[in-house]
């Protein structure tokens, strides 16, 4: 609960456009986890030694402490906060948006795992290396995240303000942006994938593929932006469908052409179909973006 009331408020935060507060009570919490771990772990300074009981445990604690000051920070910005009955017609929309993204966020991980599992038969190396390349890929994909929450914000004011022109220009605005901000990473990344990895690792074995991995993933980081903004920009227009359906669609396309490609170039054919996946993505949603009819626009008008 704590957890997914975090979430909810931190939403709460780019719905005003108010950014700042989601940092600092990130930081917070991040400092607190840090501080945490090793007491209720290894049960430092008095603490019971609960071993990885304990990182679950600091784990909430710093949920229910995000809560508790993100619901502070929100009322501090202006925002009323009260209890009050639920409203079944705000129900239904939170519904309408936000089911496809949890589906997708579903969908996603259920995709990964089969892959897993198609990686293990190669070779247990080759699992672990698709690991440690998405925790090196994650500082990208953070990035992009930052760009598709700013998306979502800014679409949905423009639409709010009834402006459909703004927003569409502002979606646009953004993926340009976004593209270009993350061309320089994605050299960056194909410049030191080797000796990042060898940062994390000094399997022989492991290294090899990561750093393919990073070889191959990293040249469409600058589309990996576009469909996080393109994702955003539909969040904020309220039309959530296309990105499942898209998302689902060429994420589970990853399978088949992994199994087909691993046959022919090893596991950097499964590297080369999320890739292509991903930059396929990005055109897809790119061009739902430019068709939705923006449901939330139309709302306002009806209301």
């Amino acid at each position: 609960v704590p957890l997914t009331a975090s979430g909810v408020l931190a939403s709460g935060f780019k719905g005003v456009a108010e950014l700042h507060p989601v940092l600092t009570v990130n930081a917070v919490c991040a400092a607190l986890n840090f501080a945490l771990d090793p007491l209720l772990m290894w049960g430092l300074l008095g603490f019971p030694a609960m071993g990885v009981a304990g990182a679950a445990v600091a784990t909430n604690v710093c949920s229910l402490v995000a809560s508790v000051l993100s619901f502070w920070l929100l009322l501090k910005q202006g925002v009323p906060m009260r209890w009050a009955a639920p409203d079944l017609r705000t129900l239904a929309l939170i519904t309408r948006i936000g089911l496809p993204v949890s589906l997708g966020g579903i969908l996603f991980t259920g995709i990964y795992i089969a892959l897993g599992r198609l990686l293990g038969s190669l070779g247990g190396a080759n699992l672990a290396a698709l690991g440690l390349g998405h925790r090196v890929e994650a500082f990208a994909y953070t990035v992009c995240e930052g760009f598709g929450a700013a998306a979502a914000t800014i679409v949905g004011q423009w639409l709010g303000a009834g402006c459909e022109r703004q927003a569409r220009e502002s979606a646009a605005h953004a993926a340009r942006v976004a593209g270009w901000v993350m061309l320089p990473l994605a050299m960056l990344f194909v410049a030191l994938a080797r000796p990042i990895v060898s940062l994390i690792t000094n399997d022989p074995a492991t290294i090899g593929p990561a750093v393919s991995y990073l070889y191959i993933v990293s040249i469409t980081f600058p589309l990996m932006g576009v469909e996080h903004v393109m994702d955003g920009a539909l969040t904020g227009a309220g039309d959530t469908t296309p990105s499942l359906l898209w998302g689902l669609l060429l994420n589970l396309a990853r399978l088949p052409a992994a199994l087909w490609l691993c046959r022919r170039f090893g596991v950097e054919g499964v590297w080369t179909a999320i890739t292509v996946s991903t930059a396929l993505k990005a055109v897809v949603k790119w061009r739902a973006f430019r068709r939705s009819r923006l449901p939330l626009l139309s709302e306002r008008a009806v209301a």
